[in-house]
C-alpha cells in the first residue's frame, strides 16, 4: 500500500538532536540525514488538517450558493471543488476515528 503525503499540509518541521536544542527548520526544507530527526507536532498536523477541511468546505458552499443564485459558469469545478469537501472531511473522520481508538486502547492498557 502506497502513502502519499498530502502536499496541501506544509509540515512545520522541527529539528531535534545534535544541536544546540530543538529549533525550527528555515524554509520547511528537511535538514541533511546526518543523524538529525525531524519531528511535525501532531497537534500541528491536526490543526492543519482541521483548516484545510474547512477551507474545502467553505469554497463548496459558496460554489453552492453561487450556483442557486446563478453565478457559476463552470459545473465541473463545482463538482471538483464538493467532492474535495467531502474527501477531506472523510479523511478527517477517519483520523480522529483512529485518534480516538488509539486512546481507547492505552486507557484499556495494564500498568
Amino acid at each position: 500500500m502506497n502513502i502519499i503525503p498530502l502536499a496541501s499540509f506544509p509540515p512545520s518541521p522541527v529539528v531535534r538532536g545534535g544541536g544546540a536544542g530543538p529549533g525550527p527548520v528555515g524554509d520547511g526544507a528537511l535538514p541533511n540525514m546526518g543523524g538529525t530527526r525531524v519531528e511535525v507536532p501532531f497537534r500541528d498536523m491536526l490543526t492543519n488538517a482541521f483548516a484545510h477541511m474547512n477551507e474545502t468546505a467553505a469554497v463548496s458552499r459558496q460554489d453552492s450558493i453561487n450556483l442557486a443564485l446563478g453565478e457559476i459558469d463552470d459545473i465541473g469545478a463545482m463538482n471538483v471543488n464538493s467532492a474535495r469537501a467531502g474527501v477531506a472531511f472523510d479523511l478527517f473522520l477517519q483520523v480522529r476515528n483512529r485518534v480516538l481508538e488509539a486512546y481507547q486502547e492505552m486507557m484499556r492498557m495494564n500498568v
